[in-house]
């Protein structure tokens, strides 16, 4: 039997369509088998979304916030630790009125933490009374030196009082150390000639020098065992010292 080259054409071609639209489906179907395969891994793969923790040394590190004032006469200095997280602020100065009973604010400005009485704050000023906060860490050097008006002090539960912090404050008659004080600097009551009664923290664990030096009204103390060394002159030119009660394993530094 004989084909005309014309129709074996005709069915050679047709042969090779049907290849081609076989090889045509066979490689789509390949496509969308791996695309589907990738989508299914990438779910598998990516993490949902989370928080990056921050630096927790970010919380400790403070940038200055600028300053400000209050309506009774404080100043103050604004910090902002680099996390964000923490407002804190120091009082820098008094400028209100004399005799006034003052209240130190828990926070300034909508959140700013008060910790520190800054060095000088309040020397010289004329205040009555003077109340801290709760928070207050620390009363630095100098800060009511010679408030020769000053009577009556709350120090809340402050941490460290600096060198010469009440120094010269002579109407003051009673001082409570709160036991959250860990330090009290040189000199840091001294010549406050009016000084009778002083309750010591128990968490001191030094008296420093010329502490209570010139305290002319004060006759009795009681040293709590936690005091493990005694500073020069603590209780130097205290006329009226009667006794001092004193744990044996206080020495002197």
């Amino acid at each position: 039997m004989y084909i005309k080259l014309e129709d074996y054409m005709k069915n050679k071609c047709r042969r090779l369509l049907r290849l081609l639209i076989v090889i045509i489906f066979c490689i789509g179907s390949i496509v969308g088998l791996s695309a589907c395969s990738g989508n299914k891994g990438n779910e598998d793969i990516d993490p949902p979304n989370q928080e990056i923790p921050s630096d927790p040394s970010l919380d400790t590190i403070f940038d200055s916030d600028g300053t400000g004032a209050d309506t009774n006469g404080l100043t103050y200095q604004k910090f902002i630790s680099r996390s964000k997280k923490y407002r804190i602020a120091w009082i820098t100065g008094y400028n209100g009125s004399d005799y006034a009973d003052v209240v130190i604010p828990e926070t300034v400005d909508k959140g700013y933490t008060v910790t520190k009485i800054e060095e000088k704050a309040f020397e010289n000023s004329n205040i009555s009374s003077v109340i801290m906060p709760s928070e207050l860490e620390e009363i630095g050097s100098y800060a009511f030196r010679n408030c020769q008006f000053l009577q009556e002090i709350d120090l809340g539960e402050v941490v460290s009082i600096e060198n010469h912090a009440f120094n010269k404050c002579i109407l003051l008659k009673t001082v409570t150390i709160p036991n959250t004080c860990l330090y009290l600097g040189n000199s840091v009551f001294a010549d406050c000639i009016s000084l009778e009664n002083v309750s010591l923290s128990y968490s001191l664990t030094e008296l420093n020098n010329f502490a209570f030096s010139g305290c002319t009204a004060l006759k009795t103390v009681e040293v709590p065992s936690s005091v493990v060394a005694v500073g020069e002159n603590v209780f130097y030119n205290c006329e009226s010292l009667e006794s001092v009660t004193l744990c044996l394993c206080a020495i002197k530094k």
